[in-house]
């Protein structure tokens, strides 16, 4: 089936229990991401995109773009 993957810059994101690093986290099994910016970087962002069994593109989100307060 299709999963989801959430797509992100300059940001630390964690899904569940593990906290990635890079960019993508794949086959996110829950309805709750959390995301944090990197130190140092005036912005960044995340999205999420939906793909097929073949990881083919079905749906891109927008971007939900994140500034320091």
């Amino acid at each position: 089936g299709s999963h989801v993957v959430i797509d992100s810059h300059n940001l630390t994101a964690s899904a569940l229990a593990s906290t990635e690093t890079s960019r993508r986290l794949e086959h996110v099994q829950t309805s709750k991401t959390t995301v944090k910016l990197n130190p140092g970087v005036a912005f960044g962002y995340v999205r999420a995109e939906l793909r097929d069994a073949a990881d083919n593109i079905l749906l891109i989100g927008n971007p939900i773009y994140v500034r320091p307060r």
